[in-house]
């Protein structure tokens, strides 16, 4: 799916592939959820916001058709959630312990 994510124009493939990395706890690809919040498509930017929101465990109230403005306050607060927990311990042991393909 990351590969199909970055060649694809179509927005329903994009967000179908975001839609896999939520599926699969797939915290090395959150950037690219995070990236997705100011995609063009709100099909897209809903996507990734479901999904980022998923995997931080916090509902940040990003909306895809929001104004721009509410939205840029949302995703700037799960940017900020991933930094603080993308070096955490746990994240790290949870990750130790994933088998690939299982939450």
């Amino acid at each position: 799916y990351r590969q199909v994510y970055r060649q694809s124009e179509s927005p329903t493939v994009r967000a179908a592939c975001l839609g896999d990395i939520a599926r699969e706890w797939d915290y090395s690809q959150m950037p690219v959820l995070l990236a997705a919040l100011d995609d063009e498509s709100p099909l897209v930017r809903g996507r990734a916001g479901a999904a980022a929101q998923r995997m931080l465990g916090l509902d940040f109230y990003y909306r895809a058709m929001d104004p721009p403005e509410k939205r840029a306050e949302a995703a700037d607060k799960m940017r900020e959630a991933w930094r603080i927990m993308r070096n955490s311990s746990r994240l790290s042991e949870w990750n130790a312990r994933r088998k690939p393909n299982q939450p």
